[in-house]
Protein backbone atom coordinates (compact mmCIF):
# COMPACT_ATOMS: atom_id res chain seq x y z
CA UNK A 1 0.00 0.00 0.00
CA UNK A 2 1.14 3.70 -0.65
CA UNK A 3 1.82 6.45 2.01
CA UNK A 4 -1.16 7.61 2.88
CA UNK A 5 -1.68 10.26 5.09
CA UNK A 6 -4.58 11.81 7.31
CA UNK A 7 -3.13 15.35 7.46
CA UNK A 8 -2.01 18.12 5.47
CA UNK A 9 1.72 18.32 6.77
CA UNK A 10 4.35 19.39 4.25
CA UNK A 11 6.24 17.11 2.35
CA UNK A 12 9.54 18.50 1.57
CA UNK A 13 10.71 22.07 1.88
CA UNK A 14 9.99 23.13 -1.61
CA UNK A 15 6.43 21.99 -1.28
CA UNK A 16 4.38 25.40 -1.71
CA UNK A 17 2.00 24.56 1.66
CA UNK A 18 2.81 26.61 4.81
CA UNK A 19 5.16 24.99 6.80
CA UNK A 20 3.49 23.70 10.18
CA UNK A 21 5.16 24.96 13.13
CA UNK A 22 2.55 25.51 16.10
CA UNK A 23 0.17 22.85 17.59
CA UNK A 24 -2.71 24.82 16.83
CA UNK A 25 -1.74 24.70 12.83
CA UNK A 26 -1.47 21.29 13.47
CA UNK A 27 -4.56 20.77 15.00
CA UNK A 28 -6.27 22.58 11.77
CA UNK A 29 -4.19 20.37 9.45
CA UNK A 30 -6.30 17.23 9.77
CA UNK A 31 -9.81 18.61 9.29
CA UNK A 32 -12.22 15.70 9.99
CA UNK A 33 -9.51 13.03 9.61
CA UNK A 34 -9.82 12.15 13.41
CA UNK A 35 -12.79 10.10 12.01
CA UNK A 36 -10.82 7.28 10.67
CA UNK A 37 -9.48 4.22 12.06
CA UNK A 38 -5.91 4.65 10.48
CA UNK A 39 -4.12 8.22 11.07
CA UNK A 40 -1.54 7.20 8.75
CA UNK A 41 0.37 4.42 6.77
CA UNK A 42 3.65 4.27 5.31
CA UNK A 43 4.71 2.57 2.25
CA UNK A 44 6.23 -0.17 4.59
CA UNK A 45 3.09 -0.74 5.99
CA UNK A 46 3.62 0.81 9.65
CA UNK A 47 0.47 2.48 10.92
CA UNK A 48 -0.27 5.01 13.35
CA UNK A 49 -4.00 4.34 14.87
CA UNK A 50 -6.47 6.82 15.56
CA UNK A 51 -6.39 6.35 19.94
CA UNK A 52 -10.37 6.84 19.76
CA UNK A 53 -10.64 3.81 17.47
CA UNK A 54 -8.70 1.87 19.95
CA UNK A 55 -10.30 2.84 22.56
CA UNK A 56 -13.63 1.70 21.60
CA UNK A 57 -11.95 -1.38 20.69
CA UNK A 58 -11.04 -1.58 24.16
CA UNK A 59 -14.66 -0.23 25.35
CA UNK A 60 -16.35 -3.29 23.30
CA UNK A 61 -14.19 -5.75 24.93
CA UNK A 62 -14.68 -4.31 28.16
CA UNK A 63 -18.79 -4.52 27.35
CA UNK A 64 -18.53 -8.34 25.85
CA UNK A 65 -17.05 -9.19 29.22
CA UNK A 66 -19.53 -7.40 31.04
CA UNK A 67 -22.72 -8.97 29.28
CA UNK A 68 -20.98 -12.77 29.25
CA UNK A 69 -20.36 -11.93 33.61
CA UNK A 70 -24.49 -11.14 33.67
CA UNK A 71 -25.38 -14.09 31.59
CA UNK A 72 -23.37 -16.27 34.07
CA UNK A 73 -24.84 -14.60 37.15
CA UNK A 74 -28.31 -15.00 36.11
CA UNK A 75 -27.37 -18.28 35.22
CA UNK A 76 -26.26 -18.78 38.45
CA UNK A 77 -29.24 -17.69 40.11
CA UNK A 78 -31.23 -21.13 39.39
CA UNK A 79 -29.59 -23.08 42.05
CA UNK A 80 -31.23 -21.03 44.59
CA UNK A 81 -34.23 -22.13 43.50
CA UNK A 82 -33.28 -25.78 44.87
CA UNK A 83 -31.41 -24.57 47.94
CA UNK A 84 -34.80 -23.28 48.72
CA UNK A 85 -36.95 -25.87 47.99
CA UNK A 86 -34.39 -28.07 50.22
CA UNK A 87 -34.77 -26.01 53.04
CA UNK A 88 -38.82 -25.78 52.92
CA UNK A 89 -38.42 -29.82 52.37
CA UNK A 90 -36.62 -30.27 55.71
CA UNK A 91 -39.48 -28.40 57.55
CA UNK A 92 -42.41 -30.58 59.43
CA UNK A 93 -45.29 -30.26 57.40
CA UNK A 94 -48.39 -32.00 56.09
CA UNK A 95 -47.80 -34.88 53.61
CA UNK A 96 -49.57 -33.37 50.87
CA UNK A 97 -47.50 -30.37 51.49
CA UNK A 98 -44.44 -31.99 51.27
CA UNK A 99 -45.22 -34.39 48.24
CA UNK A 100 -46.10 -31.27 46.31
CA UNK A 101 -42.97 -29.03 46.92
CA UNK A 102 -40.72 -32.50 46.25
CA UNK A 103 -42.83 -32.61 42.69
CA UNK A 104 -41.32 -28.88 42.30
CA UNK A 105 -38.22 -29.77 43.50
CA UNK A 106 -37.99 -32.68 41.28
CA UNK A 107 -38.67 -30.51 38.09
CA UNK A 108 -36.97 -27.72 39.40
CA UNK A 109 -33.98 -29.87 40.04
CA UNK A 110 -34.28 -30.91 36.18
CA UNK A 111 -34.24 -27.78 35.06
CA UNK A 112 -31.09 -26.98 36.99
CA UNK A 113 -29.10 -29.21 35.96
CA UNK A 114 -29.77 -28.55 32.13
CA UNK A 115 -28.89 -24.84 32.71
CA UNK A 116 -25.87 -25.60 34.22
CA UNK A 117 -25.14 -27.94 31.55
CA UNK A 118 -25.77 -24.84 29.49
CA UNK A 119 -23.56 -22.59 30.89
CA UNK A 120 -20.57 -25.29 31.38
CA UNK A 121 -20.45 -25.24 27.60
CA UNK A 122 -20.85 -21.63 27.30
CA UNK A 123 -17.79 -21.16 29.26
CA UNK A 124 -16.13 -23.22 27.23
CA UNK A 125 -16.66 -22.31 23.95
CA UNK A 126 -15.88 -18.84 25.23
CA UNK A 127 -12.47 -20.34 26.49
CA UNK A 128 -11.74 -21.11 22.84
CA UNK A 129 -12.97 -18.11 21.21
CA UNK A 130 -15.32 -20.12 19.51
CA UNK A 131 -18.80 -18.62 18.41
CA UNK A 132 -21.56 -18.72 21.51
CA UNK A 133 -24.21 -20.99 19.94
CA UNK A 134 -27.54 -20.13 20.07
CA UNK A 135 -30.36 -21.32 22.55
CA UNK A 136 -32.09 -23.46 20.16
CA UNK A 137 -28.52 -25.36 19.35
CA UNK A 138 -27.84 -26.06 23.36
CA UNK A 139 -31.15 -27.26 23.17
CA UNK A 140 -31.05 -29.81 20.86
CA UNK A 141 -27.66 -31.02 22.19
CA UNK A 142 -28.80 -31.11 26.08
CA UNK A 143 -31.74 -33.24 24.51
CA UNK A 144 -29.75 -35.16 22.68
CA UNK A 145 -27.46 -36.15 25.61
CA UNK A 146 -31.05 -37.04 27.82
CA UNK A 147 -31.44 -33.89 29.63
CA UNK A 148 -35.03 -32.58 30.03
CA UNK A 149 -35.84 -29.46 29.01
CA UNK A 150 -35.64 -26.25 30.77
CA UNK A 151 -38.85 -24.10 32.05
CA UNK A 152 -40.73 -21.41 29.81
CA UNK A 153 -39.72 -18.74 32.55
CA UNK A 154 -36.11 -19.99 32.03
CA UNK A 155 -35.83 -20.02 28.23
CA UNK A 156 -37.53 -16.63 28.43
CA UNK A 157 -34.68 -15.63 30.23
CA UNK A 158 -31.70 -16.99 28.78
CA UNK A 159 -33.02 -16.05 25.44
CA UNK A 160 -33.14 -12.53 26.65
CA UNK A 161 -29.40 -12.95 27.86
CA UNK A 162 -27.80 -14.73 24.49
CA UNK A 163 -29.76 -12.08 22.87
CA UNK A 164 -27.63 -9.51 24.30
CA UNK A 165 -25.22 -11.01 21.29
CA UNK A 166 -27.34 -9.72 19.07
CA UNK A 167 -27.78 -6.51 20.79
CA UNK A 168 -24.42 -5.46 20.93
CA UNK A 169 -22.59 -7.36 17.49
CA UNK A 170 -25.66 -5.64 15.00
CA UNK A 171 -24.96 -2.17 15.64
CA UNK A 172 -21.20 -2.85 16.05
CA UNK A 173 -21.64 -4.35 12.57
CA UNK A 174 -23.24 -1.40 10.69
CA UNK A 175 -21.12 0.61 11.40
CA UNK A 176 -18.59 -0.96 9.21
CA UNK A 177 -15.60 -0.90 12.19
CA UNK A 178 -15.19 -4.62 12.26
CA UNK A 179 -15.81 -4.89 8.42
CA UNK A 180 -14.22 -8.03 6.52
CA UNK A 181 -12.48 -5.58 4.33
CA UNK A 182 -11.08 -2.78 6.92
CA UNK A 183 -7.34 -4.44 6.72
CA UNK A 184 -5.56 -2.94 9.59
CA UNK A 185 -2.35 -5.70 9.41
CA UNK A 186 -2.91 -8.10 12.90
CA UNK A 187 -4.23 -4.83 14.80
CA UNK A 188 -8.43 -6.54 14.36
CA UNK A 189 -7.75 -8.46 17.76
CA UNK A 190 -4.71 -7.17 19.24
CA UNK A 191 -7.58 -5.01 21.17
CA UNK A 192 -9.80 -7.49 22.11
CA UNK A 193 -9.99 -9.40 25.34
CA UNK A 194 -9.34 -13.39 25.43
CA UNK A 195 -13.14 -14.87 24.61
CA UNK A 196 -15.15 -11.86 23.15
CA UNK A 197 -14.80 -12.92 19.88
CA UNK A 198 -17.68 -14.83 19.86
CA UNK A 199 -19.60 -11.42 19.58
CA UNK A 200 -18.79 -10.64 16.10
CA UNK A 201 -20.21 -13.83 14.50
CA UNK A 202 -20.09 -13.57 10.60
CA UNK A 203 -16.27 -12.99 10.71
CA UNK A 204 -14.67 -16.53 9.93
CA UNK A 205 -11.31 -14.47 9.38
CA UNK A 206 -10.84 -13.91 13.17
CA UNK A 207 -9.26 -17.33 13.56
CA UNK A 208 -6.84 -16.62 10.92
CA UNK A 209 -6.08 -13.25 12.39
CA UNK A 210 -5.32 -14.23 15.62
CA UNK A 211 -2.94 -16.68 14.71
CA UNK A 212 -1.48 -14.09 12.40
CA UNK A 213 -1.69 -11.59 15.50
CA UNK A 214 0.58 -14.01 17.68
CA UNK A 215 3.19 -14.06 14.84
CA UNK A 216 3.27 -10.75 13.92
CA UNK A 217 3.89 -10.13 17.47
CA UNK A 218 6.92 -11.89 18.09
CA UNK A 219 8.16 -10.38 14.84
CA UNK A 220 7.47 -6.41 16.03
CA UNK A 221 9.14 -7.46 19.80
CA UNK A 222 12.44 -8.70 18.04
CA UNK A 223 12.27 -5.01 15.64
CA UNK A 224 11.51 -3.40 18.75
CA UNK A 225 14.18 -5.08 20.82
CA UNK A 226 16.94 -4.35 18.27
CA UNK A 227 16.14 -0.90 17.78
CA UNK A 228 16.19 -0.39 21.84
CA UNK A 229 19.57 -1.58 21.57
CA UNK A 230 20.26 0.97 18.92
CA UNK A 231 18.48 3.49 20.81
CA UNK A 232 20.72 2.76 23.77
CA UNK A 233 24.15 2.97 22.26
CA UNK A 234 23.17 6.45 20.19
CA UNK A 235 22.20 7.80 24.15
CA UNK A 236 25.22 6.50 25.58
CA UNK A 237 27.17 8.24 22.81
CA UNK A 238 25.08 11.51 23.67
CA UNK A 239 26.19 11.26 27.85
CA UNK A 240 29.97 10.54 27.10
CA UNK A 241 30.27 13.78 24.93
CA UNK A 242 29.25 15.69 27.84
CA UNK A 243 31.64 13.92 30.11
CA UNK A 244 34.40 16.22 31.61
CA UNK A 245 37.03 15.52 34.62
CA UNK A 246 34.41 17.03 36.82
CA UNK A 247 31.39 14.82 36.06
CA UNK A 248 33.04 11.90 34.41
CA UNK A 249 31.33 10.06 37.82
CA UNK A 250 27.98 10.79 36.95
CA UNK A 251 27.89 10.19 33.66
CA UNK A 252 29.39 6.53 33.80
CA UNK A 253 26.50 6.15 37.00
CA UNK A 254 23.57 7.36 34.27
CA UNK A 255 25.77 4.97 31.50
CA UNK A 256 25.27 2.34 34.02
CA UNK A 257 21.76 2.48 34.36
CA UNK A 258 20.96 3.13 30.38
CA UNK A 259 23.32 -0.10 29.95
CA UNK A 260 20.72 -1.95 32.55
CA UNK A 261 17.14 -0.85 30.45
CA UNK A 262 15.45 -3.69 29.23
CA UNK A 263 12.08 -3.71 27.75
CA UNK A 264 8.94 -6.27 28.49
CA UNK A 265 6.07 -7.00 26.10
CA UNK A 266 4.05 -8.82 28.57
CA UNK A 267 4.47 -7.10 32.15
CA UNK A 268 2.47 -4.27 30.16
CA UNK A 269 -0.46 -5.14 29.63
CA UNK A 270 -1.18 -5.33 33.76
CA UNK A 271 -0.55 -1.03 32.87
CA UNK A 272 -3.01 1.05 31.43
CA UNK A 273 -2.83 0.03 27.30
CA UNK A 274 -5.73 0.98 26.24
CA UNK A 275 -4.09 2.87 23.72
CA UNK A 276 -0.54 3.25 21.97
CA UNK A 277 1.40 3.50 25.12
CA UNK A 278 4.54 2.85 27.44
CA UNK A 279 5.76 2.66 30.81
CA UNK A 280 9.28 2.88 32.98
CA UNK A 281 8.96 0.68 36.03
CA UNK A 282 12.42 1.08 37.60
CA UNK A 283 14.58 0.57 34.42
CA UNK A 284 12.25 -1.48 32.67
CA UNK A 285 10.45 -0.28 29.58
CA UNK A 286 6.89 -2.04 29.16
CA UNK A 287 5.58 -1.53 25.75
CA UNK A 288 2.11 -2.39 24.82
CA UNK A 289 1.34 -3.70 21.99
CA UNK A 290 -0.78 -1.24 20.60
CA UNK A 291 2.49 0.30 19.82
CA UNK A 292 4.07 -2.25 18.35
CA UNK A 293 2.57 -1.38 14.53
CA UNK A 294 3.78 2.06 14.83
CA UNK A 295 6.59 3.38 12.53
CA UNK A 296 10.19 3.65 13.33
CA UNK A 297 10.04 7.15 13.66
CA UNK A 298 7.57 7.12 16.02
CA UNK A 299 8.86 4.36 18.13
CA UNK A 300 12.12 6.23 18.57
CA UNK A 301 10.45 9.48 20.11
CA UNK A 302 8.45 7.41 22.47
CA UNK A 303 11.08 4.68 23.23
CA UNK A 304 13.61 7.33 23.70
CA UNK A 305 11.46 9.31 26.17
CA UNK A 306 10.78 5.90 28.09
CA UNK A 307 15.04 5.56 28.69
CA UNK A 308 14.76 8.99 29.39
CA UNK A 309 13.28 8.19 32.89
CA UNK A 310 15.75 5.71 33.57
CA UNK A 311 18.27 8.69 34.01
CA UNK A 312 15.60 11.44 34.93
CA UNK A 313 17.03 14.25 37.42
CA UNK A 314 14.39 12.79 39.71
CA UNK A 315 14.56 9.06 39.17
CA UNK A 316 18.16 8.72 40.59
CA UNK A 317 17.76 10.46 43.36
CA UNK A 318 17.96 9.37 47.02
CA UNK A 319 14.52 9.61 48.13
CA UNK A 320 13.18 8.20 45.02
CA UNK A 321 15.57 6.05 43.81
CA UNK A 322 14.87 1.87 44.35
CA UNK A 323 17.50 0.44 41.77
CA UNK A 324 20.97 -0.66 42.42
CA UNK A 325 23.10 2.39 41.73
CA UNK A 326 24.76 5.04 43.13
CA UNK A 327 22.34 7.58 44.17
CA UNK A 328 22.51 11.13 42.35
CA UNK A 329 21.39 14.09 44.25
CA UNK A 330 20.19 17.16 41.58
CA UNK A 331 23.57 19.08 42.68
CA UNK A 332 25.52 16.17 41.28
CA UNK A 333 23.35 15.66 38.39
CA UNK A 334 25.61 16.38 34.99
CA UNK A 335 22.40 17.22 33.09
CA UNK A 336 21.49 19.63 35.00
CA UNK A 337 22.78 22.92 32.87
CA UNK A 338 20.13 21.58 30.67
CA UNK A 339 17.06 20.42 32.85
CA UNK A 340 17.89 24.61 33.91
CA UNK A 341 17.11 25.38 30.35
CA UNK A 342 14.44 23.51 29.74
CA UNK A 343 13.00 25.11 33.19
CA UNK A 344 13.68 28.39 32.36
CA UNK A 345 10.92 31.28 30.29
CA UNK A 346 12.35 31.01 26.77
CA UNK A 347 12.22 27.48 27.22
CA UNK A 348 9.25 25.37 28.61
CA UNK A 349 8.56 27.01 31.69
CA UNK A 350 7.87 23.82 33.32
CA UNK A 351 6.62 23.51 36.56
CA UNK A 352 9.57 22.58 39.16
CA UNK A 353 9.61 23.33 43.61
CA UNK A 354 10.94 26.96 44.52
CA UNK A 355 14.45 25.52 46.33
CA UNK A 356 14.79 28.73 48.31
CA UNK A 357 11.51 29.42 49.40
CA UNK A 358 11.49 25.11 50.50
CA UNK A 359 14.81 26.05 52.51
CA UNK A 360 13.66 28.97 54.57
CA UNK A 361 10.38 26.90 54.92
CA UNK A 362 12.72 23.67 56.55
CA UNK A 363 15.17 26.58 58.19
CA UNK A 364 12.87 27.96 60.33
CA UNK A 365 10.82 25.15 61.34
CA UNK A 366 13.90 24.07 62.60
CA UNK A 367 15.22 26.83 64.09
CA UNK A 368 11.96 27.45 66.24
CA UNK A 369 12.46 23.66 67.22
CA UNK A 370 15.81 23.63 68.20
CA UNK A 371 15.32 26.90 70.41
CA UNK A 372 11.88 25.36 72.28
CA UNK A 373 14.20 22.33 72.60
CA UNK A 374 17.13 23.87 74.39
CA UNK A 375 14.47 26.18 76.69
CA UNK A 376 12.92 23.10 77.76
CA UNK A 377 16.01 21.41 78.55
CA UNK A 378 17.49 24.38 80.51
CA UNK A 379 14.25 25.03 82.13
CA UNK A 380 14.64 28.62 81.38
CA UNK A 381 16.77 31.33 79.56
CA UNK A 382 19.64 29.91 77.96
CA UNK A 383 22.95 30.81 79.58
CA UNK A 384 25.86 31.25 77.14
CA UNK A 385 27.39 28.19 76.87
CA UNK A 386 24.15 26.67 76.02
CA UNK A 387 23.38 29.42 73.65
CA UNK A 388 26.67 28.56 71.55
CA UNK A 389 26.08 24.73 71.96
CA UNK A 390 22.77 25.48 70.23
CA UNK A 391 23.42 27.56 67.42
CA UNK A 392 26.71 24.91 66.76
CA UNK A 393 23.91 21.96 66.64
CA UNK A 394 21.29 24.65 64.51
CA UNK A 395 23.73 24.98 62.09
CA UNK A 396 24.80 22.02 61.42
CA UNK A 397 21.13 21.31 61.27
CA UNK A 398 20.68 23.79 58.37
CA UNK A 399 24.10 22.61 56.94
CA UNK A 400 22.39 19.13 56.39
CA UNK A 401 18.18 20.99 55.12
CA UNK A 402 20.55 22.99 52.74
CA UNK A 403 22.18 20.07 51.15
CA UNK A 404 18.63 17.62 51.23
CA UNK A 405 16.68 20.31 49.76
CA UNK A 406 19.48 21.00 47.12
CA UNK A 407 20.13 17.61 46.30
CA UNK A 408 16.12 17.31 45.89
CA UNK A 409 16.51 20.68 43.61
CA UNK A 410 13.48 21.28 40.99
CA UNK A 411 12.25 17.74 41.60
CA UNK A 412 10.61 19.39 44.68
CA UNK A 413 6.80 19.25 45.33
CA UNK A 414 5.50 22.88 44.29
CA UNK A 415 3.35 23.82 47.28
CA UNK A 416 -0.12 25.96 47.10
CA UNK A 417 -2.96 26.80 49.27
CA UNK A 418 -5.17 23.64 48.10
CA UNK A 419 -1.93 21.64 48.81
CA UNK A 420 1.01 19.57 46.50
CA UNK A 421 1.46 20.02 43.12
CA UNK A 422 3.84 17.66 41.11
CA UNK A 423 6.70 19.19 40.09
CA UNK A 424 7.30 18.49 35.89
CA UNK A 425 10.84 18.76 35.07
CA UNK A 426 11.10 14.77 35.02
CA UNK A 427 8.74 14.31 32.12
CA UNK A 428 10.69 17.35 30.71
CA UNK A 429 13.66 15.63 30.52
CA UNK A 430 12.51 12.36 28.94
CA UNK A 431 10.74 14.63 26.51
CA UNK A 432 14.10 16.13 25.93
CA UNK A 433 15.83 12.68 25.47
CA UNK A 434 13.29 11.53 23.19
CA UNK A 435 13.61 14.31 20.84
CA UNK A 436 17.66 14.28 20.93
CA UNK A 437 17.18 10.88 19.97
CA UNK A 438 14.77 11.30 17.49
CA UNK A 439 16.78 14.00 15.80
CA UNK A 440 19.69 11.89 15.81
CA UNK A 441 18.63 9.34 13.75
CA UNK A 442 17.08 12.04 10.87
CA UNK A 443 21.23 13.18 10.61
CA UNK A 444 22.41 10.70 7.84
CA UNK A 445 18.97 10.97 6.15
CA UNK A 446 17.88 12.18 3.06
CA UNK A 447 15.90 15.59 3.20
CA UNK A 448 12.68 14.05 1.78
CA UNK A 449 12.65 11.12 4.71
CA UNK A 450 13.73 13.52 7.03
CA UNK A 451 10.62 15.26 6.61
CA UNK A 452 8.60 11.98 6.36
CA UNK A 453 9.70 11.35 9.86
CA UNK A 454 9.06 14.40 11.08
CA UNK A 455 5.49 14.10 9.45
CA UNK A 456 4.85 10.62 11.32
CA UNK A 457 5.97 12.03 14.93
CA UNK A 458 4.12 15.14 14.21
CA UNK A 459 0.76 12.91 13.53
CA UNK A 460 1.31 11.42 17.26
CA UNK A 461 1.66 14.54 19.07
CA UNK A 462 -1.69 15.73 17.00
CA UNK A 463 -3.13 12.59 18.62
CA UNK A 464 -2.72 13.53 22.14
CA UNK A 465 -4.71 16.50 22.65
CA UNK A 466 -5.76 17.68 19.11
CA UNK A 467 -9.92 17.84 19.00
CA UNK A 468 -11.91 14.81 18.05
CA UNK A 469 -14.58 15.53 15.35
CA UNK A 470 -17.87 16.16 17.47
CA UNK A 471 -20.32 14.32 14.72
CA UNK A 472 -18.93 11.49 12.97
CA UNK A 473 -18.61 7.31 12.52
CA UNK A 474 -16.95 7.11 15.74
CA UNK A 475 -18.91 9.59 17.58
CA UNK A 476 -22.23 7.36 16.28
CA UNK A 477 -20.24 3.81 17.40
CA UNK A 478 -19.81 5.48 21.12
CA UNK A 479 -23.45 6.80 21.14
CA UNK A 480 -24.70 3.07 20.06
CA UNK A 481 -22.84 1.68 22.51
CA UNK A 482 -24.21 4.16 25.30
CA UNK A 483 -27.98 3.04 24.33
CA UNK A 484 -27.22 -0.75 24.88
CA UNK A 485 -25.71 -0.40 28.08
CA UNK A 486 -22.33 -0.21 27.54
CA UNK A 487 -19.48 2.20 29.20
CA UNK A 488 -19.21 5.06 27.29
CA UNK A 489 -16.31 6.59 28.77
CA UNK A 490 -14.06 9.52 26.62
CA UNK A 491 -10.88 8.52 25.72
CA UNK A 492 -9.66 11.96 27.26
CA UNK A 493 -9.58 12.96 30.78
CA UNK A 494 -10.03 16.69 30.76
CA UNK A 495 -6.45 17.87 31.37
CA UNK A 496 -5.36 20.08 34.38
CA UNK A 497 -2.47 22.02 33.60
CA UNK A 498 -1.70 23.01 37.58
CA UNK A 499 -1.91 19.03 38.99
CA UNK A 500 0.07 17.22 35.23
CA UNK A 501 3.21 16.27 35.52
CA UNK A 502 3.25 16.52 31.38
CA UNK A 503 3.60 19.22 29.50
CA UNK A 504 0.86 19.91 27.39
CA UNK A 505 1.00 18.42 23.66
CA UNK A 506 1.41 22.16 22.63
CA UNK A 507 4.36 22.51 24.90
CA UNK A 508 6.33 19.66 24.01
CA UNK A 509 5.55 20.28 20.38
CA UNK A 510 6.91 23.94 19.94
CA UNK A 511 9.27 24.28 22.73
CA UNK A 512 10.56 20.54 23.02
CA UNK A 513 10.52 19.14 19.56
CA UNK A 514 10.58 22.17 17.31
CA UNK A 515 13.34 23.59 19.21
CA UNK A 516 15.89 20.97 17.95
CA UNK A 517 17.55 22.60 14.79
CA UNK A 518 17.76 19.14 12.81
CA UNK A 519 14.19 19.19 13.88
CA UNK A 520 13.09 22.68 12.72
CA UNK A 521 14.76 22.07 9.37
CA UNK A 522 13.01 18.67 8.89
CA UNK A 523 9.92 20.83 9.63
CA UNK A 524 10.90 23.87 7.59
CA UNK A 525 10.67 26.21 9.92
CA UNK A 526 12.39 29.15 10.57
CA UNK A 527 15.23 29.11 12.75
CA UNK A 528 15.26 32.52 13.85
CA UNK A 529 11.95 32.31 15.42
CA UNK A 530 12.19 29.37 17.19
CA UNK A 531 12.21 28.53 20.79
CA UNK A 532 15.53 28.40 22.62
CA UNK A 533 17.39 24.93 22.14
CA UNK A 534 18.83 22.93 25.68
CA UNK A 535 21.70 21.62 23.84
Amino acid sequence: MGARTACNLPVSSKNPRSPICTYEELCKSFGNAFDRAELYRSPSGAVIYNPEYQWLKTEIAYCARSHLAELQRNLGQEGIVQEALSARGAREKRLGELRSELESFAEANADGQTLSWMKGELAVRVTRGEVLPSLETLEIEAKERGMKPISRASKSRLEELIGLQIRLAEPVKSTGLLDADLEVGSDDLRYFAPGSEYFFEGYPHLKEKVARAKQDSLTHERQISSLVDSLKKALIAKLRSYASPFNQKAIESLIQRIEATSVDFKAARQQNCDWPNAFNSRGKVLICQSLQDYPESVLTYLLGHEMGHSIGPCSVQPLIQGLPFDALPYTQYPLSEQASCLLGPESTAARAGDIEAEYRARAESQKKFTTQNYERMAQGPLNEARRQEMVEKLQDLLHRIRNNVDGIGPCLAVKTKSGFLRPQLEETMADWVGVELFAESLRNLAEVDQVERFREVSIHFAAKECPYPAQGTLAQIRNKLAEIGCRSSPIRIPRNDQEDDHLSATVRFEKVLLAHPVIRKAASCSELKGPVYCE
